[in-house]
């Protein structure tokens, strides 16, 4: 009864399954194709809500790291980002701040990092 106004022979209904599978190899790479164009976007959306003061002045920093030597430790700066120590000729690091907003609003160039503990230097 399923098959009444459908196919007659085996090779009609194979040609069916074949363009059923191919349509639905199709749609799984649309979606997926969606699903990256989406998460490009909401990135896009964060990169675009983020303050690098006026006329994006600081933009260039972005991606950037700046690191410091001790005797002990290498400290590493990443604007935007993070600031870390880690043990020179190890493995591993602290995690000492991560940033929490530019404040550019009134023309000067004030950092924020939230957690942010930074050592004395000598």
């Amino acid at each position: 009864e399923m098959f009444d106004k459908g196919p007659k022979d085996d090779a009609t209904l194979e040609n069916y399954v074949a363009q059923s599978k191919e349509a639905q190899t199709a749609f799984e790479t649309a979606e997926n194709a969606k699903k990256t164009a989406d998460a490009r976007a909401t990135e896009l959306d964060a990169l675009l809500a983020q303050d690098f003061g006026p006329d994006a002045a600081f933009y260039t920093l972005k991606g950037q790291c700046f690191s410091y030597d001790t005797v002990e430790y290498t400290y590493e700066l990443c604007p935007f980002d993070r600031v870390t120590q880690k043990p020179l000729g190890g493995s591993g690091g602290t995690n000492m701040g991560k940033w929490a907003s530019g404040g550019f609003e009134d023309g000067s160039a004030p950092v924020s990092y939230t957690h942010l503990t930074l050592p004395t230097i000598a």
